[in-house]
């Protein structure tokens, strides 16, 4: 799902390869915020298209198996829908204030057409931006975060998996 085709509202526009989709079903039980596409999303158009997002999946996966959950619908979607880079470099960077706050309607854009029962707010950056936007949501930590800190990982499975279980499963 593109909610912005074209879109030319910041100077992400100009650095980018091309916008990145959302990805899943829609409607969904669960939306996944993340922060910005990686440059593996980029080249494909698609999130979740790089090696260090199966950590990402993985928890997801774990947090199903917690919650006595083997089956609901995702929807993953990105704060801002262009790959944020380093002086045009290959390095990513945090996206900026005013890139998140450009793109917001966009990817509010996503949350009605996606309609969650839980937006999983995925990394701190995110979590900033729209606790107050997404009262109905959790936060976990981001999985760059979770690769180089595999003793936060349980944790933050659990807190997904309570998540499923209060907003998706009802109990």
């Amino acid at each position: 799902m593109n909610p912005c085709p074209g879109c030319q509202e910041c100077a992400l526009a100009r650095t980018r390869k091309q916008m990145v989709e959302s990805r899943g079903s829609t409607p969904a039980d669960v939306l996944f915020l993340i922060e910005a596409p990686n440059a593996a999303d980029e080249v494909v158009g698609k999130l979740l298209s790089g090696p260090e997002d199966r950590t990402l999946i993985r928890i997801c996966m774990d947090a199903a198996l917690e919650a006595g959950m083997p089956r609901f619908t995702i929807h993953v979607a990105p704060m801002v829908f262009c790959r944020p880079t380093r002086n045009a470099s290959i390095e990513n960077r945090e996206p900026r204030s005013n890139e998140v706050l450009k793109c917001m309607r966009n990817v509010m854009r996503v949350v009605v057409a996606v309609q969650p029962k839980l937006t999983v707010l995925v990394g701190k950056v995110v979590a900033d931006y729209y606790k107050d936007e997404l009262p109905e949501s959790i936060s976990i930590l981001a999985p760059w975060v979770l690769n180089k800190q595999p003793a936060r990982y349980n944790t933050n499975m659990r807190n997904l998996a309570e998540g499923l279980k209060k907003y998706v499963k009802g109990k």
